[in-house]
């Protein structure tokens, strides 16, 4: 018999926000293949009035715990700090069997949140993370966070890059070569939410100073895009930034491909740094920090470059050293950053996670 699983969510994508939860949706495509019997309780897509947010998560808090007081299915926890809550209390009244996957900022939440937001996440996260029976981190950095800061035993922790990258389509063109040096322009990409605590700012501050022709697109939307164009408005970089909004994960390796290089300039504790790997499996070097999960993979001058976290000049020094390559140096970054990628292909990984779950 097939083993039967209830996912529990509060991301999941839709139309309108592809990439939210991406991951989760993923992981329940690939339970499915492998002939798992797959059911979810989610708060799909994101909702930035506050009325309608608190309405809806009210909502998947009754759906979930409802369901989890008559369900014999292995619940598969998603998001912890935020999606744990109906578990906790569905616990007080009978035992379940858990499985928590850690994605990063549910359990080590973001400087810029109030300090009491932070405890409350952080006391849900390790209520939660005790009462599984195993747990999945998508790094070895992650791993190491819940023994030293949640006292989480090392046997219950496994390490799986969340859901992997497709290498199939996510690919790189057939001839690549540097636009800085074939057109004298440099393209950059930035590729994920427009938030605080992703590096924006740093990003488009670098950007005002760099001595180089170039064109930068933005890909996502966030509760600080508008700030963030009224901010390029002010620097008077219009004319060289592009915010394309919304993009389907399908059409991202179209975006990548015409990327120099994916800037990931992120301030907070990644957990993994996925579209980093993504950008890598198109043959796109990073221009990254080189903190927390992003240290798994990024090496800086082999399939990289690295910079400080939250240093304009490192940034710029950086991004002004990488149009300073040659093409045949280009060209051995991007072989060395596909090279990399494919060690986190999906199949590879979602085999992994399928083992790791049997």
């Amino acid at each position: 018999m097939a083993k039967q699983f209830l996912i529990l969510s509060n991301m999941y994508p839709t139309t309108k926000t592809p990439t939210q939860g991406v991951f989760v949706k993923n992981i329940e495509m690939a339970l499915q293949s492998s002939g798992m019997d797959v059911e979810r309780v989610v708060l799909a897509g994101r909702h930035d009035s506050y009325v309608l947010k608190a309405f809806f998560y009210l909502k998947y808090i009754i759906q979930a715990f409802i369901r989890l007081l008559f369900t014999r299915r292995i619940v598969y926890l998603h998001y912890v700090a935020h999606s744990s809550i109906p578990v906790l209390i569905a616990s007080l009244f009978r035992n379940l069997s858990i499985v928590a996957h850690v994605h990063g900022g549910d359990v080590l939440p973001a400087e810029y949140e109030p300090e009491w937001v932070r405890n409350i996440k952080l006391s849900i996260s390790r209520r939660a993370l005790k009462k599984a029976g195993k747990i999945i981190v998508p790094s070895k950095y992650f791993c190491q966070l819940l023994i030293e800061k949640f006292d989480i035993p090392s046997e219950i922790i496994e390490v799986n890059p969340s859901g992997g990258v497709d290498t199939k389509k996510f690919k790189p063109r057939e001839s690549k070569q540097p636009s800085f040096a074939a057109e004298n322009r440099l393209i950059l990409g930035y590729v994920g939410r427009l938030d605080s605590g992703k590096g924006i700012e740093t990003l488009i501050a670098a950007l005002k100073k760099l001595d180089v022709d170039f064109c930068c697109h933005f890909v996502g939307t966030g509760v600080r895009g508008e700030d963030f164009k009224k901010l390029t408005k002010t620097l008077e970089l219009a004319d060289k930034v592009i915010f394309h909004g919304a993009v389907p994960q399908a059409q991202l390796p179209e975006f990548y491909t015409k990327f120099d290089y994916l800037v990931f300039p992120s301030e907070m504790q990644e957990s993994l740094g996925l579209v980093g790997l993504e950008a890598m499996a198109c043959g796109v070097p990073v221009i990254g920090t080189m903190n927390a999960g992003m240290a798994d993979y990024l090496v800086d001058q082999q399939n990289g470059i690295g910079f400080s976290s939250g240093s304009v000049d490192s940034l710029v020094n950086r991004i002004m050293y990488s149009c300073s390559l040659t093409a045949e140096e280009y060209l051995e970054l991007c072989h060395c950053a596909r090279k990399t990628a494919l060690q986190y292909d999906a199949q590879t990984s979602n085999t992994h996670l399928m083992e790791i779950l049997h």
